[in-house]
């Protein structure tokens, strides 16, 4: 795509309306970022009766969501930035180190927290040598998703910058589709076969399930439109119609992300809320929410034990 027709005063409000749209996602992460450390810290620990220290309130699980939300903002106050500069090139290419380095996080922290928080339900419908599979899949994710970070420093003419990204986020991707596939596939399993397969899995598991099958839906819808985004930058401008088809892909992409992540936010709140109603109507003890609540269960600490050997 030629840069200066890509930046031309004639699509400003397209520049416009992609930076506001990305600023506004980005406030919302911001609240959902402050609401989970709010609930951790007023409610799941006091519920759990431990004490507000940095290993209670830090946890695998929560340190991940917490990562998912706040590389999730990152990204978006980015890329908002990178397009409201749109005729400055130079710009760009610095702001694309930014872009590359906080969506890597994002893909790392959503892959992570859906093995951890899945893994009973990716245990039921898969052999061991097949978890372990993906097992593996998951520990090469750290490399390839902040390769394109490293490689914008590679000194390429800053028209180049976007290429690379693209280029250099494929197989990151590839990984995430591989490991969504999974998900997806385990998901579908639980929720309509478990009870003709006579199959015994923790209540919870229906809940994570059926959230995690809207989350990695909005995955793969999120990766076609990134594909569509990409090939359109590198097509010739012949007419505004492609420098729109682009802005609108952007968009397309951004809600995605923003809806599979803010997904496994409702889900969250989905598991608390069973437990909450059942103890405040006296039928639960503090100690079992506890073991279902966010990620206190002796189970998934087990897991992710499991998981950073």
């Amino acid at each position: 795509m030629d840069a200066v027709a890509f930046n031309s005063t004639t699509n400003i409000d397209w520049v416009t309306a992609t930076v506001a749209f990305e600023f506004t996602l980005a406030a919302t992460d911001a609240g959902k970022f402050l609401f989970l450390l709010w609930l951790i810290i007023s409610i799941e620990l006091p519920l759990r009766g431990l004490p507000c220290t940095f290993r209670h309130v830090f946890t695998v699980t929560n340190s991940l969501l917490l990562c998912l939300y706040f590389s999730m903002m990152s990204f978006f106050i980015a890329s908002a930035i990178s397009h409201s500069h749109h005729d400055d090139i130079l710009f760009q290419h610095r702001a694309m180190k930014a872009v590359s380095i906080t969506f890597g996080l994002t893909e790392l922290s959503y892959l992570w927290f859906n093995f951890i928080r899945s893994s009973e339900v990716l245990k039921l419908y898969s052999t061991p040598k097949v978890y372990k599979v993906f097992q593996r899949i998951l520990y090469l994710t750290p490399i390839c998703s902040t390769t394109s970070f490293f490689l914008e420093f590679i000194p390429v003419d800053p028209i180049d910058s976007y290429k690379i990204y693209v280029f250099a986020a494929i197989i990151p991707a590839m990984l995430t589709l591989a490991l969504d596939s999974f998900f997806t596939y385990s998901y579908l399993f639980h929720l309509f076969f478990s009870t003709s397969m006579n199959i015994t899995a923790q209540p919870e598991c229906k809940i994570i399930a059926r959230y995690g099958l809207i989350s990695t839906s909005l995955c793969f819808f999120g990766f076609c439109f990134f594909v569509l985004q990409s090939i359109t930058f590198f097509q010739p401008v012949s007419d505004d119609g492609i420098i729109r088809l682009f802005y609108v892909s952007n968009a397309l992409f951004d809600l995605g992300m923003w809806g599979a992540e803010t997904t496994v936010f409702f889900m969250k709140i989905a598991l608390v809320r069973p437990g909450m109603l059942q103890v405040n109507g006296g039928k639960q003890s503090v100690k079992n929410l506890a073991k279902g609540f966010l990620d206190g269960s002796d189970n998934l600490n087990t897991i992710a034990r499991e998981v950073e050997k």
